[in-house]
C-alpha cells in the first residue's frame, strides 16, 4: 500500500512471481468476493479492443510477465518477461501491435544476473530499465539504455558513487530521470543523464544535503520532453510538496500540503505541462487529480476519488498529452486485487464514450475471466491506449493493450490468429454473431494454410458465403467476400443478428491460420466487442479451433568461434541448429520446407551428411 508521503526508499511493492499454489489461491479467494464488488469495479465496459502483446498460455513462450509494462506514444509496447524452458531466460522484450517481439536483452548469455520489471520507453524505441551484474565482490545494479536502433549501454552504475536507485523515466530526447542514494550515505539526488552530446551529461537536479530546502524524496521523479522534472519531497520545514524544475533551473511549487491535501504519491507529468498525480486530503479521502500549468495560477481538476463505492487506496497514475489519465486502485473489501480506470476530470459515462473502468475482476476478455489489472506510470499514450498486466482466474497472466473504440466503428479486426485444425477429418471451426446492415458489405480476412490439403468454408448463418481449397502451404492470403443484403431491405421484421463462421473440412490434419478479420461500414456487437470474448470455438467435432499468437519471433544467430582452419563453410553460409527439449522434437515437429530466414535462401542437408567420421572411414 501507498503511504501517500515521500521517502528515500521506493514505495512501489516488488514483483513477485506467484507459484501455481499461489496463484491457485489467489483465484479461489478472489472467487470467493467476486460477487461482492461493486458494479463499477466488475462491469465489463463494452468500449475498448485487447490486443495481447504476450500471453503466459501454453502457445506463447512467456512463463511469467511484468507487473508494469510501458508504452510509448507510438504504441511500441516494452515488458520484462520470463521465457518458458528449463533455464528460465529472463528479458525486457518490446513489442509494437501484432508485430515481431524485439529482444533488448537478456541474462541468457550469462552478461546480466536478471532483468528489473519496470521500465520506461520513449517514441525512439529506446528502453530504460535496471540489470544486475554479477562482479567480484557481489552485484552491481545497472540502469541500461537501448533498444530503438542503439546498443544496450549503462546509462548509471552502483559501481562507487551511486548504491541504489528509485524511480526512473525518460524523455523523447533520450534524457532520463532518476532517485539515486549516494553510496557514502551523504544525500539523496534526483539526477538527470543522456546519452551522448545531444542530451547532456550527468545533472543533479536537486539533493537533500544538509544545507538543502528538501529534506527527502519520493519515489519515482518525471521528466517531459520539455526537460522539465518533477518529483514529490519533504521539506526541511516538515511540509510535504510536488516540486517541478525547468530545464533553466527554475524551481516552481507546484502544490504542498498546506491546503485540502495531507499528501502525494505517484505523479506523471506530460509534455504541456499539466501533472497527474495520486495522493490523499486531509481526512483520509484518496484519490487521483490533475494540475494544468498553461494558465497564470496552476488548475486543480479531480479525476476520481475514494468516495466511490467500492475504492480503497490508488496505485498508479499515468496522464497524456490531452489530459486523461489512467489509474489504477485496490478494492476496499481485502485492499489485494487492483480495477484499472481512465478519466479527464469530465462526467464519462456518455453513451458514445469509454466509461470510468477499463479492466477490473470480473470482466471477461479473450474468454478468461480477469482477477486483477495493473498499469505502470508509461502505460497510457497519446491514442488512448493503455497496456496492463492482466491476472486471471485460471492463474494465466497477459499484457494486453487496451484502446478506444466506438459503437458505430467497423467490426473488429481480431488481435492476432486464429488456427482451425479437423484432427478427424469432420471439420472444425469458429463464429461470432454480427449484426449487418442492409447494404453491400465486404467480409476481409488472412489466411494461411498450413497444409496442402483441407477447404476453409465462410458462412454467415446457413448461407454459404465463399469456399477456398487450400493453396500451396505458408503462403498468407487476403481474401474479400462480398455480402449482399440489400435484398432483405423489403423485409418488414429488423434484421437479426447471423453467425458468422469459418470451418475447416477435408483430409485430416488440415490446417489454416485466419487473422486480421474486417468488415467495414458494419456496427459492433456491443454485447460482445473485444476480440477474444465474441468468438466461439468448436470443439465439438473432433477438431480443433483456438485463439493463437501469430508472432514471428527472431532468431539471432551469433558466430559463438571461428571454423578451423580447412574446413571452413563456403562464404556466406551458416550453420545453424534448432534445438529440441523434452516436450518438442526438431525432427519431428518442424518441416523443413517452411523455415524461412528473413526471406534469405536456405540450404537444407540431410541429418547423416553433417556427422563426423569417425577415424578409418573413407
Amino acid at each position: 500500500m501507498n503511504t501517500h508521503e515521500p521517502h528515500a526508499t521506493p514505495t512501489r511493492p516488488a514483483v513477485v512471481f506467484h507459484s501455481k499454489i499461489q496463484r491457485g489461491a489467489l483465484a479461489a479467494g478472489l472467487a470467493v468476493v467476486l460477487s461482492l464488488l461493486p458494479p463499477q469495479a466488475r462491469a465489463q465496459r463494452p468500449f475498448y479492443r485487447y490486443t495481447p502483446i504476450a500471453d503466459t498460455q501454453p502457445q506463447f513462450p512467456y512463463a511469467n510477465l511484468t507487473q508494469f509494462p510501458c508504452q510509448s506514444s507510438e504504441s511500441r509496447v516494452a515488458f520484462e518477461a520470463t521465457l518458458v524452458g528449463d533455464n528460465s531466460v529472463q528479458g525486457m522484450f518490446t513489442r509494437r501491435g501484432l508485430g515481431g517481439v524485439g529482444d533488448i536483452a537478456d541474462n541468457g548469455l550469462g552478461e546480466y544476473d536478471s532483468i528489473g520489471s519496470d521500465c520506461t520507453v520513449n517514441a525512439s524505441g529506446v528502453v530504460l530499465f535496471t540489470a544486475l551484474k554479477k562482479v567480484q565482490d557481489g552485484f552491481e545494479s545497472l540502469l541500461l539504455r537501448g533498444g530503438g536502433g542503439t546498443l544496450v549501454m549503462p546509462l548509471l552504475s552502483t559501481d562507487g558513487t551511486y548504491d541504489q536507485f528509485g524511480g526512473w523515466q525518460l524523455n523523447i530526447q533520450g534524457k532520463a530521470v532518476t532517485h539515486a542514494h549516494r553510496a557514502d550515505g551523504s544525500a539523496d539526488v534526483i539526477l538527470t543523464k543522456g546519452a551522448g552530446t545531444l542530451t547532456g551529461p550527468e545533472k543533479i537536479i536537486a539533493d537533500n544535503g544538509a544545507s538543502s530546502q528538501f529534506a527527502g524524496f519520493g519515489f519515482g521523479p518525471s521528466i517531459n520532453g520539455n526537460n522539465t522534472v518533477a518529483f514529490t519531497t519533504t521539506r526541511r520545514d516538515g511540509s510535504i510538496a510536488i516540486v517541478t524544475v525547468a530545464d533553466d533551473g527554475t524551481v516552481t511549487n507546484l502544490i504542498d500540503n498546506s491546503g485540502p491535501f495531507a499528501g502525494f504519491s505517484d505523479i506523471d507529468l506530460n509534455n504541456n505541462g499539466s501533472l497527474a498525480f495520486d495522493g490523499s486530503l486531509w481526512g483520509g479521502v484518496r484519490g487521483v487529480w490533475r494540475i494544468d500549468t498553461g494558465t497564470s495560477s496552476p488548475v486543480l481538476t479531480k479525476i476520481t476519488d475514494s468516495t466511490i463505492p467500492g475504492t480503497l487506496d490508488f496505485t498508479a497514475v499515468s496522464i497524456n498529452d490531452s489530459g486523461q489519465v489512467a489509474y489504477s486502485f485496490r478494492d476496499d473489501l481485502n485492499g489485494f486485487v487492483t480495477t484499472v480506470g481512465i478519466g479527464n476530470g469530465a462526467k464519462t459515462h456518455t453513451v458514445l464514450g469509454p466509461g470510468p473502468i477499463v479492466l477490473g475482476p470480473g470482466t471477461v476478455v479473450f474468454n478468461r475471466t480477469v482477477a486483477s489489472a495493473t498499469i505502470g506510470r508509461d502505460s497510457l499514450n497519446n491514442f488512448g491506449q493503455i497496456v496492463m498486466h492482466i491476472d486471471f482466474f485460471d492463474g494465466s497472466q497477459m499484457i494486453a493493450l487496451a484502446g478506444p473504440i466506438g459503437p458505430l466503428q467497423n467490426l473488429a479486426s481480431i488481435a492476432g490468429a486464429f488456427a482451425l485444425s479437423n484432427g478427424t477429418g469432420s471439420g472444425s471451426g469458429m463464429s461470432t454473431p454480427v449484426n449487418l446492415p442492409s447494404t453491400l458489405l465486404v467480409l476481409a480476412f488472412d489466411a494461411t494454410f498450413l497444409t496442402s490439403q483441407g477447404e476453409l468454408k465462410v458462412l454467415l448463418g446457413d448461407k454459404l458465403l465463399k469456399s477456398i481449397p487450400a493453396p500451396s502451404r505458408g503462403i498468407r492470403q487476403r481474401v474479400r467476400v462480398p455480402i449482399d443484403l440489400r435484398q432483405k431491405t423489403r423485409a418488414t421484421a429488423p434484421l437479426k443478428a447471423q453467425e458468422l463462421k469459418f470451418v475447416i473440412s477435408g483430409a485430416p490434419g488440415a490446417a489454416v491460420h485466419i487473422g486480421n478479420i474486417s468488415i467495414p461500414g458494419a456496427g459492433l456487437n456491443l454485447e460482445r466487442p473485444d476480440a477474444g470474448a465474441r468468438w466461439h470455438f468448436d470443439t465439438q467435432s473432433g477438431g480443433w479451433a483456438g485463439f493463437v499468437d501469430a508472432t514471428r519471433f527472431p532468431v539471432q544467430i551469433k558466430v559463438l568461434a571461428p571454423e578451423p582452419k580447412g574446413a571452413a563453410a563456403p562464404a556466406g553460409v551458416t550453420s545453424v541448429a534448432i534445438l529440441s527439449t523434452a516436450s518438442f522434437d526438431a525432427t519431428r515437429d518442424i518441416q523443413r520446407d517452411t523455415l524461412h530466414f528473413a526471406g534469405l535462401p536456405v540450404r537444407l542437408e540431410p541429418e547423416e551428411s553433417r556427422e563426423p567420421k569417425k577415424k578409418g572411414d573413407e
